[in-house]
C-alpha cells in the first residue's frame, strides 16, 4: 500500500513538471505582451543552410597544412542560363536536339573539353594543363525549376561521365535559379553537401558561396578557413559581384554582407574571388583582393576563365570560345619567387568584346607572407 502511494505521488509530479513546462513555452514565445507570428513551414524554402553546416562543418581532426607542390588548372564560367529561348519539352535530349542557348553552351563545353595544351596569351607564356575541375557561379537555368535542372544536369554533368562535359563540376546557385522555386538550390545542395561548401584540389582551398553569403554563408566561411593553415591558398567563387554594374540592387549589395566577407577573408591567403551575374568579362580589385567576372553564354561575352595555381605563381585568362581568343589575362606571383605581374587585354577587340578590365589602376597587393596570419575575423 505503501508503494502505492509512491507511485502517485511520482505520476503526480510528473503531470506537474509537463504543465509547467508547456506554460513556460507559451510564455516564451510572448515579447512585449504580444504573440510572435508562427510561420507555417510549408510557407518557407528548404533550411537547407542547417544542412550545409552539418555536413560541412570541420570534423575534430587537426586542420591542414600547406604541402607544397601545387600545380593545379581548373576553369570558371556563370550565367549558363539554361532553357533560355527553349521551351519546355519534356524528355527532349539537349546533346541530340539542342536549342536556344543550349547550343552556345555545347560551343563552351566543347571549348573546355578540347583546352588542354593551348598555349596561354604570350604576356603569361606556358600551355594549358588539364583541367582538374570546372567551377560555375550561379544563374545555372533561366527559372529554375525540374525541367530546366534536367536539362542542365544533361549538358553539365556531375563527375565528368553523365554529361557532354568531361570533367567534374562544382556549381553553386544565383538568383534566376530561385524565380519559380527552390528546387535548383535543393538539388545543387544533395549534390555537393550544401549550397555553400568547400573541396581541396591538392593544397588550393576552393569554397563556394552560391548567390552570396548571408549570415549562415558567412559562418560556414569562417569554418572552412578554420579548417586549413593560415598560408594554405584559397579561391571563393559565388554568383554576386563585390563592384560595378548590378552590385547593389539585391540583398546582398543593399546589406553588410560585403564589407563582414571582406572582414572574414582579412590576413588569409586568398588567391582571387570568381563571379557572374553581371554579363560582361573582366576584373578588378575589391579591399585588396583580385576579382575576376568570367563571362557568360548569355549575350555578348562568351568567355571562360581559366586559371592556373602553383606554388609561386597564379595565372588567370579569359578564353572567348565564340571568337576562339584570349579576351584578357592575369599572371601574378604568390611568392617573392613567383614572376613579376602581367596584366593585358587582346589588342583591336570590337567594341562590343571589350572587357571590363581595370586591375591596372589599382595597385596589387604584395605576395601574402606567414606575418600576415592571424586570427580569423568575426564574420
Amino acid at each position: 500500500m505503501r508503494s502505492g502511494w509512491w507511485v502517485l505521488l511520482t505520476v503526480l509530479l510528473v503531470l506537474a513538471a509537463a504543465s509547467w513546462l508547456l506554460s513556460s513555452i507559451g510564455t516564451a514565445s510572448q515579447v512585449g505582451g504580444a504573440s510572435q507570428p508562427v510561420v507555417p513551414s510549408a510557407a518557407r524554402p528548404p533550411d537547407l543552410v542547417a544542412r550545409v553546416l552539418k555536413q560541412a562543418r570541420p570534423s575534430s581532426i587537426a586542420r591542414r597544412e600547406r604541402r607544397g607542390g601545387l600545380d593545379v588548372t581548373f576553369l570558371v564560367a556563370a550565367d549558363t542560363h539554361v532553357g533560355f529561348g527553349a521551351p519546355d519539352a519534356p524528355g527532349r535530349d539537349p546533346l541530340i536536339e539542342p536549342v536556344g542557348i543550349e547550343r552556345t553552351n555545347l560551343a563552351m563545353i566543347d571549348s573546355m573539353n578540347t583546352i588542354a595544351g593551348a598555349s596561354y596569351p604570350t604576356a603569361l607564356g606556358g600551355q594549358v594543363q588539364t583541367p582538374r575541375a570546372v567551377l560555375v557561379a550561379g544563374d545555372l537555368t533561366e527559372e529554375g525549376g525540374h525541367e530546366q535542372w534536367r536539362l542542365w544536369t544533361r549538358l553539365f554533368g556531375l563527375t565528368g561521365k553523365e554529361g557532354a562535359l568531361k570533367f567534374p563540376v562544382f556549381e553553386g546557385a544565383g538568383n534566376h535559379d530561385r524565380n519559380k522555386n527552390w528546387y535548383v538550390r535543393e538539388r545543387v545542395a544533395k549534390r555537393h553537401g550544401g549550397r555553400f561548401y568547400s573541396f581541396d584540389l591538392d593544397d588550393l582551398r576552393l569554397i563556394c558561396l552560391d548567390e552570396g553569403p548571408d549570415d549562415e554563408g558567412l559562418k560556414l566561411l569562417a569554418e572552412a578557413l578554420a579548417g586549413v593553415a593560415p598560408d594554405v591558398p584559397v579561391v571563393i567563387y559565388l554568383h554576386y559581384p563585390m563592384l560595378g554594374a548590378f552590385s547593389d540592387d539585391h540583398w546582398f549589395g543593399r546589406g553588410d554582407y560585403r564589407e563582414r566577407l571582406a572582414r572574414t577573408l582579412q590576413n588569409r591567403r586568398v588567391l582571387g574571388l570568381f563571379h557572374g551575374h553581371y554579363h560582361a568579362t573582366g576584373a578588378y580589385r575589391w579591399k585588396g583582393f583580385d576579382v575576376y567576372n568570367v563571362g557568360s553564354p548569355k549575350h555578348m561575352h562568351t568567355s571562360y576563365a581559366v586559371v592556373q595555381v602553383t606554388d609561386n605563381g597564379m595565372k588567370v585568362a579569359a578564353y572567348d570560345y565564340i571568337h576562339r581568343q584570349w579576351i584578357w589575362w592575369h599572371g601574378k606571383p604568390l611568392t617573392d619567387a613567383g614572376p613579376k605581374e602581367r596584366i593585358g587585354v587582346a589588342p583591336g577587340l570590337e567594341p562590343e568584346l571589350r572587357p571590363d578590365f581595370d586591375l591596372g589602376s589599382v595597385k596589387a597587393a604584395p605576395p601574402w607572407k606567414p606575418e600576415l596570419a592571424s586570427a580569423a575575423q568575426a564574420p
